[in-house]
């Protein structure tokens, strides 16, 4: 099973790859890191907001400093967004190919969330949660808790396995 740093790790190695599959291991852990990043982001933007209104103490500037803490958490949704977009958006579209359904229509179900009330969003946190599919037309199975190296040398071991016994017959 992959971990919380290869996955994150991973995923902002895979940014522009849409091709391929991702474990659910992977995407849940990437999606646990975008949590603590935007939740992050929303601290920074208090304590900005606190140390802006501080600044501020004795200017009489009581109506910019409630919008303060707005306009930084703002900016820090801003940069997290623009830094995550694409490796979210690989992420859900291998997690699609994962479970057998084209990554395309990450795309359009996204759209739909925005215009129903995050339906598309529940469509696609239930597809996120299937297991994986063995092997698709998006690749072989990369099934939790094994690597493909070590499915290349256990296949490897039965290939040499059986050229042993065609040389003893």
């Amino acid at each position: 099973m992959m971990s919380f740093g290869q996955a994150v790790k991973s995923c902002f190695n895979k940014y522009i790859t849409f091709t391929g599959r991702a474990t659910r291991a992977e995407y849940w852990w990437f999606q646990l890191f975008l949590l603590l990043l935007f939740f992050a982001s929303v601290i920074f933007g208090c304590i900005a907001g606190v140390l802006s209104e501080a600044m501020s103490i004795g200017r009489n500037s009581a109506p910019a400093q409630a919008s303060s803490w707005s306009f930084y958490i703002m900016i820090g949704f801003i940069i997290c967004f623009i830094i995550t977009f694409l490796p979210t958006l690989s992420v859900m579209v291998r997690r699609f190919h994962d479970v057998g359904i084209a990554g395309w229509l990450v795309i359009p179900l996204l759209l739909f969330a925005g215009f129903t009330a995050g339906l598309g969003s529940i469509i696609i946190f239930v597809i996120s949660l299937l297991p994986s599919k063995g092997g698709n037309k998006y690749g072989d199975s990369l099934a939790e808790g094994v690597s493909s190296a070590s499915i290349s040398h256990e296949c490897t071991e039965k290939k040499n396995e059986i050229k042993s016994e065609d040389v003893e017959l």
